[in-house]
């Protein structure tokens, strides 16, 4: 599956990386089976895919038997992972080891 490389609007005027960036190649790594490439580029990638699949099973069971609940509802934890992610997004600035491969 070929994705198409983006340009980070953000990232061309600035030269820092946005809490977006890298979030193409960590989808294509995830794709690829590569999970540890998937995180190194953007660790919201394989969070929003795992939110996803939890949702997705939620709505299975809710048609096949007794509703299971898996998707998180509770505001502290979308509050806090928020937060994580912004902090991250910061950090990857600062530490060039957490910047993505480009």
């Amino acid at each position: 599956m070929q994705f198409p490389e983006l340009i980070c609007i953000f990232h061309l005027l600035t030269g820092l990386y946005c809490p977006a960036c890298g979030g193409t190649r960590s989808m294509k790594a995830l794709f690829h089976g590569q999970f540890l490439l998937a995180v190194h580029e953007n660790p919201a990638s394989p969070a929003i895919v795992l939110l996803l699949l939890l949702w997705s099973a939620e709505q299975i069971s809710q048609k096949i038997r007794k509703p299971v609940r898996l998707f998180p509802r509770n505001g502290i934890f979308w509050k806090v992972l928020l937060i994580l992610w912004l902090i991250w997004a910061v950090l990857r600035n600062l530490i060039p080891a957490l910047q993505p491969y480009t």
